[in-house]
């Protein structure tokens, strides 16, 4: 069931541990959360859990928040520090510092451009499950590394008509992450 409502409506549900307005929160923000801990632990499945445990602590503390900017934080920050005590946990303390220096991201800078770019493969992801079939397959095969030659083999396509469909799907793309930046999150 989707909810449709305004922010202050959702949050006031939420804060009232309504169990659907917590599903939309999760359904909202779990994928990118779930990439976000990628980005320092490089395991999915470890991933899943940490973004899983996440949204376990935002359940026990709904009624502290006052706005959807402030889950959102919650969860990033929460996200990050259980991703930073999962690798301290499995590799030796020397060991997780020089990964978390060098490998992964450790100042504030780090965090806020890695949550910007999970957010972004998540539209990105969205909008090619959102396009017509054909240019869908194109942009999938150009996105795992085939050259313009090989989609256009491969999907029986001339391959002017491949360039043409990425240039177009490309422009769409820009249209829609440009949305996004004007957006006040």
């Amino acid at each position: 069931m989707e909810l449709h409502l305004r922010d202050e409506e959702l949050i006031k549900l939420f804060k009232d541990g309504d169990t659907l307005a917590f599903q939309h929160v999760h359904k909202t923000f779990y994928q990118a959360m779930c990439v976000f801990a990628y980005g320092f632990v490089r395991d999915q499945e470890e991933a899943k859990d940490i973004a899983s445990g996440a949204f376990l602590k935002l359940y026990k503390r709904h009624q502290h928040f006052e706005s959807l900017q402030t889950i959102k934080t919650f969860l990033y920050i929460t996200t990050r520090n259980d991703c930073i005590k999962y690798l301290k946990k499995v590799q030796v303390r020397e060991k997780a510092d020089k990964a978390i220096q060098h490998n992964y991201y450790h100042d504030d800078e780090d965090t806020v451009i890695a949550a910007i770019k999970a957010e972004i493969l998540i539209e990105v992801g969205k909008l090619i499950k959102s396009l017509p079939k054909t240019p869908r397959r194109v942009m999938e095969e150009f996105l795992s590394g085939k050259s313009t030659r090989e989609i256009a083999s491969e999907l029986g396509l001339l391959e002017n008509t491949v360039r043409k469909i990425k240039s177009r799907t490309i422009s769409l793309f820009r249209e829609k992450l440009k949305e996004l930046r004007q957006s006040p999150f």
